[in-house]
C-alpha cells in the first residue's frame, strides 16, 4: 500500500525580543536543516502584502512559517530533528500543526519536548505513533 503525503506546518517563535531579521535567519536555517531530511517538499509561504510597516527586511516569506510535505512514516524523524534543532536555539519555540492538531513546544528541556512529541504522534495513528 502506497503512502499519501501529509503537510506539516512548522511555526517558529524566536522570542518576544527578537526582530524580523532573527526570525528570518531562524526560518531559513531550519529550512536548510530540513533539506537533509526525508521530505518531499519544503515551502516558506510568500508574504502577500510585502513586509510589515517599519520592517528592516523586505520581500521575505511568511517569516517563521514552513510547510513540509512528507510521508507519514517520516513525520516522527522530522519532528525529532526539529526538536534537536530548536534545542540549540536560545529562546526559540516551535509549533507543529498536523491534520488540524497543534503541538506547541515552549522553552522547556529537550527530554520534556520529546515526551510531548511522542504523545502527539500517538494521537496521529497514520504517522507511526
Amino acid at each position: 500500500m502506497e503512502e499519501s503525503s501529509l503537510k506539516l506546518k512548522v511555526i517558529i517563535k524566536a522570542g518576544k525580543d527578537a526582530d524580523l531579521e532573527k526570525l528570518e535567519r531562524l526560518t531559513y536555517e531550519l529550512r536548510r536543516e530540513l533539506k537533509y531530511q526525508d521530505v518531499e517538499f519544503i515551502e516558506i509561504p510568500e508574504v502577500r502584502n510585502g513586509a510589515p510597516k517599519g520592517a528592516k527586511v523586505a520581500g521575505v516569506g511568511a517569516l517563521g512559517t514552513i510547510f513540509v510535505t512528507l510521508f507519514p512514516s517520516a513525520v516522527p524523524h522530522v519532528m525529532q530533528s526539529i526538536n534537536t534543532w530548536v534545542s540549540s536555539k536560545s529562546n526559540a519555540e516551535v509549533i507543529f500543526d498536523l491534520n488540524g492538531e497543534r503541538l506547541e513546544l515552549k522553552n522547556i528541556p529537550s527530554s520534556e519536548r520529546q515526551k510531548y512529541i511522542s504523545e502527539f504522534l500517538a494521537r496521529q495513528k497514520h504517522c507511526g505513533g
